[in-house]
Formats: C-alpha cells, structure tokens, sequence
C-alpha cells in the first residue's frame, strides 16, 4: 500500500517521533511519501535512503490555493491508497478536502487536546473542526485527543507506542552520558525532552529550576530539543545566571540515551495529547512530574505524578522529593499497557487496511 503523510516537520517534536517510531517497525507492504512542513522534513535522510520520496510545499498559511492544488496533484499523479494526516488542531484541513477530492481513503489522526498558540489558528481550528466529517477514518493517541478534536465521532486510540528493546533502564549509558555532559555522580539531573513552543511551558520549567537551584543541593537541568522558541529560553537562562548549570543538546535521535543521564523527568505542558515523551521517560525508569493538563492516560506506573502548573511551590516541593526516587524496571508494566510498538504497529496496519 502507498501511503502519503501529512504533518510532519523538521523539528524533532512528538508527532515526528512518534511517526519514525512506528517506521521502523511497519511492514515493508507499505510505502510512504511524505508532505513537508516549514521546508523541511525530521529523519530526512533516512526516509529518502529507503526510497521515500518528500515533496516540498507552498506555504499553506500565505498560499493556501497553491497548497491545495500542489497537494491534488500529488495525490492524483501518486495512485495513492490514503493519506494519513498527522493533526495537532484542524486549522489545516487542506489535506481533507484534498483527499476527498482525488477519492482518496483520508485519515485523521489527533495528536492534541488543546489548541496550540495564535488567536489565528485557535479561530481556524473551531471553523473548521465540521470540514473533518470528510474523513474515513478517526485516529487518536489518547481518548482525551480524540474527544477534543472529533467530538461524538467514532474514532480509534493508536498508543504512543514504544520500542521496549531500546527504552530500558541502562546503568553503563548512565554512566556515559553523564560523564560526556559534564554531570557528576552527586548532581541532582532534572530532564525535559521536548520542542521548544508555548506548548511545551519552558519559561516555566526555568522559572522553577531558579527557585531550586537557590538550595544546597547540586541541581541540574537537561533540556533536549529545539524550535523556535529556544533562543528566548537560552536568554532568559542567562539572565538569570544558571548557564552553568543549564544544558541545551539541540535536536538528538537517541533520546533514550540522554534519558539515562536523568534522574527525574519534567512535562509541564499546557496540554497534550499523549506524550510519547512521557511514556519514554516512564520506560527509562524515571520517577516523572507531569503537568494536570497531560492526561490521566500518561501516567502508566507508580512513580508519576500530575501537578498543576498553577502551584509552582508545590512543584519544588514534588521534585525535592521524587529526585531521589530510584529507578524501576517498568518494561512488563509499560508493555501490560498496550504501549509496546509492536502491538501499536500491528493494530495501525489493519486500520490502514480496511
């Protein structure tokens, strides 16, 4: 089957790796070409050495009618079986009406439960939420995502699933990572792994590492990812004269491994769908701090616990106690859960076939 994906940009974000998760683990019955986005496309290289291709786009924003029409014409010179599209709001449907039109199979797939940032897109989103009803078939990664973008409409929870082989608790990787960072054995690792967006809530997550680094303990901050507003996070760390205990890795694709350099991990988003993230962190072992805007769904062992972003005190009073937590083999647990990538794959591909 040939299947064209829509959503993805170049920025290692969730919907991203939760893709590339699921390729390399997808049965090679199915080919897949993808759309970009902000020109560009993560895990370019690989894609392309397998033989995918990845079309370059107008802007659908500044020129929404030649996006439109590229995209028909793709579709229609293509031959493909669907088009997946990957959704953090419906203020593109573009690619639905794009894949009605050429009578293509359209699926939906919601990775959110909350309207990103942009009066504009907030308003393009409850527009054009009705333009969905178009689709065939309704994915989501958690109830709550699904709820949120498709209302009363029959839809199915795909897991942000995981490869259980390479998310694992891993003293010797601890060790290295730790040592190439810069971290010594009695440094306090807080960890975060996300794209640097309103989203995401970095301004908080500084806010509170201020407040905790004022206390004898030798707390650290590791901040994996990158976007576009990581530069306002790097200035706002200088001002506040925690550069020497604030590290920033960019861009990584072996995440598991800077996991294992963490001693407690920290989501405090806005809101979210299911982050994969979170499910990772919890396979790595860390005790984990989520924010009440990240679903109930997330929290899949003991050693989680969901704060509001509204109380910081109590979110210095939760890391000062959880950091010391040790870490647990939570393999069978996450697994027991339907997060292993195997299942979630097998269950993705009989939903593309029907």
């Amino acid at each position: 089957m040939k299947i064209l994906e829509v959503g993805m940009g170049p920025n290692i974000g969730g919907i991203e790796m939760y893709f590339h998760n699921n390729y390399r683990h997808i049965s090679k019955d199915f080919h897949f070409d993808f759309i970009d986005k902000e020109g560009g496309l993560a895990f370019y290289d690989e894609y392309t050495a397998d033989g995918c291709r990845v079309f370059n786009m107008p802007d659908f924003k500044k020129r929404p009618v030649s996006y439109y029409f590229r995209l028909t014409q793709i579709l229609k010179d293509g031959g493909y079986d669907a088009i997946h599209i990957n959704m953090l709001s419906a203020a593109n449907v573009l690619p639905v009406l794009a894949g009605r039109f050429t009578k293509t199979k359209v699926i939906v797939h919601s990775h959110n439960s909350g309207t990103p940032s942009g009066f504009s897109r907030k308003m393009l989103h409850y527009i054009n939420k009705p333009l969905l009803n178009f689709a065939d078939v309704y994915l989501a990664c958690s109830t709550l995502a699904g709820r949120w973008m498709f209302g009363s409409k029959h839809f199915t929870v795909i897991p942000n699933a995981i490869d259980l082989t390479v998310f694992n608790v891993n003293n010797d990787k601890r060790s290295k990572y730790r040592k190439e960072l810069g971290f010594s054995e009695n440094d306090y690792v807080i960890g975060h792994v996300g794209r640097f967006a309103e989203q995401k809530n970095h301004a908080f997550i500084i806010d509170v590492f201020s407040e905790l680094h004022k206390k004898p303990q030798n707390y650290k901050l590791l901040l994996v990812g990158d976007g576009e507003l990581k530069e306002n996070i790097l200035n706002k760390v200088t001002e506040l004269g925690l550069t020497d205990s604030v590290i920033f890795t960019g861009n990584v694709d072996n995440v598991q491994d800077y996991m294992q350099a963490m001693d407690l991990f920290i989501l405090p988003s806005l809101f979210e769908g299911l982050p994969v993230t979170g499910v990772e962190a919890q396979a790595c072992g860390l005790p984990c701090i989520f924010s009440s805007g990240v679903p109930d769904e997330a929290k899949l062992t003991e050693n989680v616990e969901l704060v509001s972003i509204d109380d910081i005190e109590k979110w210095i009073e939760t890391i000062d106690r959880m950091i010391c937590l040790p870490k647990a083999d939570n393999t069978e647990k996450i697994r027991e859960a339907g997060y292993s990538i195997i299942e979630a794959v097998k269950e993705f591909e009989r939903i593309i076939k029907q």
